[in-house]
């Protein structure tokens, strides 16, 4: 039987919260929950259209500066440029 994705899911962001734990120079690593939200910019659009907003632009980045465990392929965060009509 497979997997639910939502077990997948849980399951891989314990995984990335021991590996930011475990190799994360950053304080505040240690202090993350149990569960990490990967919002991507796919789910923000949608997430944001189904509140009302027209999304103009969603992408996802890196930040110059990020220490290098916490650094993933360039998708680490999102950005999102909106109006509400």
């Amino acid at each position: 039987m497979m997997p639910s994705a939502a077990s997948v899911r849980d399951e891989t962001c314990r995984r990335r919260k021991k590996l930011l734990v475990q190799f994360s120079p950053v304080p505040p690593a240690a202090l993350l929950g149990d569960l990490l939200h990967v919002m991507d910019p796919d789910v923000a659009r949608r997430a944001f259209t189904d509140a009302g907003f027209v999304v103009e632009d969603a992408r996802a980045y890196t930040r110059l500066g990020l220490p290098g465990p916490l650094r993933l392929d360039g998708r680490e965060n999102t950005a999102l440029i909106t109006r509400k009509p």
